[in-house]
């Protein structure tokens, strides 16, 4: 399944940092942040559950990057 969201990110180096750390989560396939559109997009895992992962990805955006938000 692939979900698109909104982010907030300052910078388009945060937005790399946040790509690459998304892409660790376990759950997520494959995730695309667009500086430009300030969207994420998601592909999770078949089977993974869409609200644990992304509880789970907004800690890590406030990690890499105190000021981002992720809107979903």
């Amino acid at each position: 399944m692939k979900k698109t969201y909104k982010i907030d990110v300052d910078c388009p180096v945060c937005a790399q940092k946040i790509e690459r750390e998304a892409a660790k989560l376990e759950g997520i396939e494959s995730a695309c942040v667009s500086y430009m559109s300030q969207k994420i997009d998601i592909k999770f895992k078949e089977g993974a559950s869409v609200e644990s992962v992304i509880r789970e990805l907004k800690k890590r955006v406030k990690r890499v990057e105190r000021s981002a938000e992720v809107y979903a």
